[in-house]
Formats: structure tokens, sequence, C-alpha cells
């Protein structure tokens, strides 16, 4: 009987969660801005500025005002931004001015089942595009086909015969595959000398049009699935990012999704790109609680050359999915997703 009250008491809890975090909305500039918006002391275009807003940067809502939006920027300084040069964060993802990408690895080593259906609304209610991989088990083999149907048919995968490994899904009503790539491309790299099987980079094209715009973005997206853990799942991680750029060299927006098994700082030490994952951890132990270790990954191949990204990647506590904790590391994931924003407005750097 406890245990029903407790399990009943989560499922009410997370609820009340996600309500709050759909309500807890942040502020960014509007698509218009290309440099940074004046955060000002008061609500008073002759109050002194305090602080600045960025192009790629959001910040808390505390407020609303008739004109002004009161704000917390991430530094914890407090400030008001004029409305007239600030927009909602939901309100730009509900009219396609932000692009909600993400990776996630799906599956537990002790899980024997999947609910999809759990999974499919994660996926549903905070993406647009997102790469996936799956935890590889012979008694347990995750049907990515099987997903793409329960998240329904506004939704596409690449590639289309789904591997077990990985691939990508996509929201067809905001992104679509490029032109040039109407299929994923999967290769392997090369071999380690112990024969241990090869890693495998699974990238694709994609384009985020915007009624609001003739060119929207694009980017390519990749996922590395390796079957090592930490040091020796980076060795071919620098070619696996070289193979992407070579593959379509006009394109300088790179997203590299994966699990890693090392912290953001021991990844970044090993690659040139800037890793800035940011939570209180990705991998969950068999409670389902976390564990503080973050070894799951996306990141942006050069983040000088990719203006249209907003913040650092987050990773998304969605454990309220399920039952429990416990139940969501049991039937949905051992780990978290992770969250990357991107503008689908103003101009595109290629």
């Amino acid at each position: 009987m406890k245990s029903r009250i407790n399990t009943a008491l989560f499922l009410v809890l997370g609820i009340l969660l996600l309500s709050s975090a759909a309500e807890a909305d942040r502020i960014i500039p509007v698509g218009q801005v290309t440099n940074r918006v004046r955060v000002r002391h008061r609500p008073d275009t002759d109050s002194p500025a305090i602080g600045s807003l960025r192009f790629n940067e959001s910040a808390e809502l505390l407020e609303s005002l008739p004109y002004w939006y009161h704000i917390k920027l991430d530094n914890g300084v407090p400030g008001y931004v004029s409305r007239a040069w600030t927009r909602k964060v939901s309100e730009a993802e509900g009219d396609g001015e932000i692009v909600r990408a993400g990776y996630w690895k799906i599956g537990s080593p002790a899980q024997k089942e999947l609910d999809l259906k759990a999974a499919a609304q994660v996926i549903e209610r905070y993406f647009d595009v997102i790469a996936l991989s799956w935890v590889e088990q012979e008694n347990f083999p995750v049907s990515g086909r099987a997903l793409l149907d329960e998240l329904g048919a506004q939704w596409a995968a690449l590639p289309a015969d789904l591997p077990l490994s990985c691939a990508i899904l996509y929201r067809t009503a905001i992104i679509r595959a490029c032109p040039e790539s109407k299929n994923i491309k999967m290769q392997p790299l090369e071999t380690a000398p112990d024969e241990t099987p090869a890693p495998i980079i699974a990238f694709g094209c994609f384009e985020a049009p915007t009624n609001k715009s003739s060119t929207g973005i694009d980017f390519l997206f990749g996922v590395y699935s390796s079957p090592g853990n930490g040091e020796q799942s980076l060795k071919s991680l620098d070619k696996a990012i070289a193979d992407i750029r070579t593959a379509n060299p006009s394109e300088r927006d790179v997203l590299v999704a994966g699990t890693f098994g090392v912290s953001a700082a021991d990844l970044q030490d090993s690659i040139e790109a800037q890793v800035r994952t940011r939570g209180a951890g990705s991998v969950l132990d068999p409670k389902g609680e976390l564990t503080g270790k973050i070894y799951d990954h996306l990141f942006i191949a050069d983040e000088d050359m990719t203006v249209e990204s907003i913040d650092a990647p987050q990773l998304l506590d969605v454990r309220s999915a399920a039952a429990s904790p416990q139940e969501f590391y049991s039937k949905i994931s051992d780990r978290l997703p992770l969250l990357l924003r991107l503008r689908t407005t103003g101009p595109d750097d290629d």
C-alpha cells in the first residue's frame, strides 16, 4: 500500500513539475537583434543599463509587465528588457523561430522492455530533431521503427531503415532533409588493432525553413556511436568530425552528439571543439537517481561558425515520464536527454 502511495505521489509531483517547467519561461532577443539588448535597472528607457542579453543568450523570466520583461541573467543579476526587442522562448518555439535539437541514449543495461509510449511522449514534447542511440543487447533489441511508429506520421527518420545502433528523428513540419542528403550517411571508422568493433558516425544534412525568412538555417547533425568507453571511445572522434565536414565542405554548422563516457572537461581536452554541457548529471543509477556524472554530450564543432545556437546544451530531467525514477531507469533509459536550441531567424552564416 505504501509503495502505491509513493508511486501516486511521484506521478502527481511529476505532473506539477512538468507544468511548472512549462510555465517557467525564458526570454531571448527577437530575431532582428544582431548583437545584444540592454538590460536596465528599472523598467524605464532613462534607467541606466546594468548588463546586456546577447543574441545567442536567454534569461529567466521573473515577471511580465505591459512594456517590459523583468528577468534574471545567468549571472544572477536581475533587470528589465524592452518587450519590443525580446520575446518568450515558448512563443518562439511555437511559431518555428526556434528549433529544438537533442540527443538521447535510450535503454539501460538491465532493461527487458521499453515503454515506447513514454519515450515517444518525451521526444514529442521537447524536441524537433533528435539524435538517438540505443543500448544494444541480444535479449532486448530496441526497435527504432516501433518508436517512430509511436511518434506518428508527423515524424520521419534518417536512415529510413533505422539500424540498431543510432538514428536521427525529425519533425517534418519544422525540419526536412537537405535536397542533397536524402538519406543519412553511416560509415564505420578504422577498426582497432585488437579487432574491437569500429565506432560508427551517422550524419545527415537538415534544414529548418521559416515563414519569416527565405533561408532559415541548415546544419549537419551527426551521432557518434562507439563500443568503447572513456578514452577508448574518443580515439576516432576527430576523424568522425572531419568526415562530417568532408561530406559537405560548404556547410559550417556542425552538431555532434553521443555517449562518450567522459566528462565535458575531459572530452574538450581530447578534441578541438568547445564542450559546454550543463546539468546535474546525465547518468542514472539503478534506482533512477542522478549520479552527477555527465557522459552524454551534444556540442558544436566550431561555435564561432554557428551563431544560431542559444545558450549551452542542457540536460532535461524527464524522469516524471515514468511512474517513478526507478521505473524510468528500468523501462525507458538510464540516461537523461540533452537539448540545444537553434534560431531559424536572422542571418544563416553559410
